[in-house]
Order: structure tokens, then C-alpha cells, then sequence
């Protein structure tokens, strides 16, 4: 093979997950495979380079630190990196990164693919020629905002579920798309909710699937929208989010469930859809206002 074949071949993309250090990582959620990934890290004083990469990569700030280095393409900022403070690198970048204290943060990896199918399910134009722009650091409260659901849903394992997850991931993405790209897209709007005959599949759909993984796509399929836009849609009919709603049904069969005395909590937890007990318990008191067990001394 000669020098020009050489330099032809493609450079093949890193894998962020494989540079990071495994002790770091406290807990990690993927969404649609490992399209979509958020990482809750503890990471000692250390120093990382990230060439370019298989996902884009934003790092949250979750705690306070003291002087940071961050380049990304040859721009660089040093100094202070405080809580909710971010920085974006794109996937076709290359980084470096220096810190000097013990921080806590929540990483985003998204596949460009991700990113591209959120901005075809909103009918943007040129979904597969997304660009994000590089961010050294930056203060956004709505990437604020979905870091800290998914950090409480990462903590509160079995109380959320993949369309809640599925729905937060395609969120940032639409910010992303809005915000941070070279060239801003603009989102196809929609007036009114869902038809009559469309929302009762959806609601038909929910309430025969309570004890399953109900799905955010299946959901979009079944009326024949896109993600994006049933859940806005939905919302619309029905003043609240399609997870909302899954975890209302799942509550108002719990009750039914709760009349029949020789059933264990445990068991209807389970036929609710639940994880385990204390996910049931936790969400039945929370709409409710009571537990389960005090719920059924009630009756």
C-alpha cells in the first residue's frame, strides 16, 4: 500500500465511554441503545483528551470547583468551572481537559444519528447536516433543567421508565438542534391536539399495556406522528405529558387492584408496571397522598 492509499483511509472515531475511567462513573442510563447516553461521574483531580469522537460530548458541572483547563479545537478557557456550567464538544472536535479538583458532573454522549432522527421526526430541513458548534463553557438553564430530571430519575431507579427517559433525551435534542447548531433550525408547528379517533388509540394502547414498557415510538407509530410531536400533541388533548398519564392509569389500577385483599402490594406493584414495591409506594403516595397499605385500611 502506497503513502496516498494511506492517507486516503478514514480515521476511525474514539469512543468517549473508553477513555473515561470506570471508578469515576456512580451511575449511567442509555437511551435508544447507545444512541443516547447520560453518565453521573465523581472524578478525582485528573487531566482527559478526546479526539475526534463516535458521539458529541457535553459535560455539566454539578459541583463547585476550583481552576479548570478546557480546550476544544485550539480555543481555550481556564479558570473557574461552577455548578450548572457546560461545554459542548462536537463529535467531528478534538479536546483536552484539566482539573484540579474532585468533581461531580453529568455527561451527555449523543450519536450524531441520535440528533439527525430527532431533527427528521420535527421536519426540519437538512436533518443529516447537523453541526454543532463547540462550547467552551456556557450557563444554559434549560440543559439545566433536563440534566436534573435525569439525575433524579437515575437516582430514583424504577420510578421512571424508557418514555420518560426517551422524552427527556429528545428534549435536549431539540435544543440542541435550536441552540447550538451553525446553522439554527426551525421546527414545524403544530395547532391543536390529537384527533378524537387517535387519541383513544393512544389511551386503548396505554391502558392494555400498564404492566409493560410503554414506549414513546410505539406510541408515535400508532397515530402516525413523530415522537416530537405526539407527546406535544397529546399534551394538548389531554393537559398532561404522555408519561404523566401512564403513571396516573397506573396509580387508578393500583387502587382497583388494592379492593382485593388477598392480593400482596408487592404482586399489584408488579401488575402496575412497577419495577418493585417501593417504586409503587413511592409514586402511589406521592398522587395519592398515602400509601398503599394505608389506602387499602381505608377501604
Amino acid at each position: 500500500m502506497n503513502t496516498s492509499q494511506l492517507e486516503q483511509q478514514p480515521v476511525e472515531s474514539v469512543n468517549p465511554l473508553d477513555l473515561f475511567k470506570p471508578e469515576w462513573e456512580i451511575n449511567r442510563k442509555s437511551v435508544q441503545a447507545d444512541s443516547f447516553i447520560v453518565k453521573h461521574d465523581l472524578e478525582p483531580p485528573d487531566d482527559i483528551e478526546i479526539p475526534p469522537a463516535t458521539h458529541h460530548l457535553i459535560f455539566l458541572q454539578l459541583s463547585y470547583g476550583n481552576r479548570q483547563l478546557t480546550r476544544i479545537d485550539g480555543r481555550e478557557y481556564e479558570g473557574s468551572f461552577n455548578v450548572g456550567e457546560l461545554f459542548l464538544q462536537p463529535s467531528t472536535s478534538s479536546g483536552f481537559y484539566a482539573w484540579e479538583t474532585t468533581d461531580e458532573a453529568l455527561s451527555f454522549l449523543i450519536k450524531p444519528d441520535f440528533l439527525s432522527r430527532v431533527a427528521r421526526q420535527t421536519e426540519c430541513l437538512n436533518p443529516d447536516k447537523i453541526e454543532l458548534l463547540p462550547t467552551l463553557i456556557n450557563r444554559d438553564p434549560i440543559v439545566e433543567s433536563i440534566a436534573g430530571s435525569f439525575l433524579w430519575e437515575m437516582q430514583n431507579e424504577g420510578l421512571g421508565e424508557r418514555l420518560y427517559s426517551e422524552v427527556l433525551a429528545t428534549q435536549l435534542g431539540i435544543h440542541l438542534l435550536r441552540n447550538y447548531c451553525a446553522f439554527p433550525t426551525k421546527l414545524k408547528q403544530y395547532s391543536g391536539g390529537l384527533s378524537k379517533q387517535k387519541l383513544q388509540k393512544a389511551i386503548d394502547y396505554i391502558q392494555s399495556h400498564l404492566e409493560e414498557k410503554v414506549k414513546l415510538d410505539d406510541l408515535a407509530q400508532l397515530t402516525n406522528t413523530s415522537s416530537y410531536h405526539f407527546c406535544r400533541l397529546f399534551k394538548r388533548s389531554t393537559g398532561i405529558t404522555p408519561y404523566q398519564y401512564v403513571l396516573q392509569e397506573r396509580i387508578e389500577l393500583g387502587k382497583r387492584l388494592l379492593k382485593q385483599e388477598d392480593l400482596p402490594i408487592i404482586e399489584i406493584s408488579l401488575m402496575c408496571g412497577f419495577a418493585d414495591q417501593s417504586s409503587f409506594t413511592t409514586t402511589f403516595r406521592k398522587l395519592v397522598g398515602i400509601t398503599p397499605r394505608s389506602y387499602r385500611q381505608q377501604l
